[in-house]
């Protein structure tokens, strides 16, 4: 009996650790123009990191398509 619970709360340790945690990430997306740098927090909230990372890179698309016509816009998103 004693082998049987043991075995059990292994088999139970063992499935809870093989799923993914979600929780609160932050995209800090720094923004350089005509000498002027800009840092902004975006919140992403209840995810998988590999989740959150597509997010953070989507915001990073967005500012940079809008902005990248500018001269001397640079820019760029990171996972935090």
């Amino acid at each position: 009996m004693k082998k049987t619970i043991i075995f059990g709360a292994i088999a139970l340790l063992g499935a809870s650790s093989l799923t993914s945690c979600k929780k609160a990430w932050t995209c800090d997306c720094t923004f350089n123009y005509s000498g002027t740098s800009t840092t902004t927090s975006l919140p992403i909230t209840d995810q998988k990191k590999k989740d959150a990372k597509t997010i953070c890179g989507a915001y990073d698309k967005t500012y940079g398509t809008a902005y990248m016509s500018l001269d001397g816009y640079s820019g760029s998103c990171e996972l935090k």
